[in-house]
């Protein structure tokens, strides 16, 4: 067995290790491995493993940010329905005085959510959750005070277009709508003045407003069968009509039967073209189906005449 040597300095000699010194040594040095090794394997688990707490904040993380993405997603569209809102409401009061709405506060909810982290939008939470949800009550609490004036200026009010008109409560009949649009037949971009209702031949046709019929029977050839119906500073106009119901001159109220849908005139399939004019100048008539819908309903239609990039007449 060889023999383990130490110089010692004091005396400039090799002394040989005890054996009580040789096993130490080897102890100690196995010791060291081990905990070397421990830390070494310790440290592994801790990069490649989640302790029960790790998991438990992941976890936790994990759902905070699918409850962030449902409230963006939330904000958005209660953001579209304020909008949708104000843009119904300003018209109508713009059609009842005469002058533009004061200006509102613009809500800046979204950009601001956006530029936050996930751990302040939730500090904030609740905060913007209350404000959002104060001004959709706002607007709807003025649509509503909007309606009380139309119920105490009746008699005026009931001259102004305000239900759809083809029964479509269920919002099946697809509408395509006002604004610059492709022509069907010729394939040019052309104004179209009004919205189209893709109803089958013989839906019954009502009139929205009360007045005075103003024309019906035979138009213009690309008319077809049409109906005018004036109302005070409105005329309602419905075109492409298969028979008609009402003469020149004859008095009808909001909801009464005037004709059917028909596909008469420049018209490719069976449709009704509605259009509104306020003082002799067309105007959407997207904004005028008040009685008829609710604001979420209302949001849905009008995302209907928005996608709509052609006429079907």
């Amino acid at each position: 067995m060889s023999k383990k040597f130490k110089f010692n300095i004091d005396n400039l000699d090799f002394q040989k290790d005890s054996k009580s010194t040789h096993i130490l040594k080897i102890v100690l040095t196995q010791f060291v491995a081990i905990v070397l090794l421990s830390i070494v394997i310790f440290l592994a688990l801790s990069y490649f493993t989640d302790t029960p707490f790790e998991k438990n904040l992941k976890h936790q993380n994990k759902i905070i940010e699918q409850e962030y993405d449902k409230m963006i997603a939330i904000y958005k569209q209660n953001e579209i329905n304020i909008q949708l809102l104000e843009k119904q409401d300003n018209g109508l009061y713009k059609i009842m005085f005469g002058t533009a709405p004061p200006e509102n506060k613009k809500l800046q909810l979204i950009q601001e959510m956006q530029d936050k982290k996930p751990k302040e939008l939730a500090k904030e939470n609740n905060k913007k959750v209350s404000e959002l949800f104060n001004h959709l009550s706002e607007s709807e609490k003025g649509f509503e005070d909007l309606m009380k004036i139309l119920e105490e200026q009746k008699e005026d009010i009931n001259h102004i277009p305000s239900i759809q008109p083809v029964p479509n409560q269920n919002l099946n009949l697809l509408l395509y709508g006002y604004g610059e649009r492709l022509d069907p037949v010729y394939h040019t971009p052309d104004f179209h003045s009004g919205i189209d209702f893709n109803a089958p031949s013989g839906t019954p046709v009502f009139a929205t407003a009360d007045g005075v019929v103003s024309k019906s029977g035979v138009g213009k050839r690309e008319f077809g069968n049409v109906i005018e119906i004036e109302s005070g500073d409105f005329t309602t106009v419905f075109h492409h009509l298969d028979k008609v119901s009402v003469y020149n001159g004859k008095i009808v109220k909001r909801g009464d039967l005037i004709g059917y849908v028909g596909t008469t005139g420049k018209s490719l399939v069976s449709h009704l073209h509605y259009e509104i004019r306020y003082k002799g100048e067309p105007i959407n008539p997207i904004f005028f189906f008040f009685m008829d819908l609710t604001p979420s309903q209302f949001s849905e239609i009008f995302e209907q005449s928005t996608r709509a990039g052609i006429s079907l007449d």
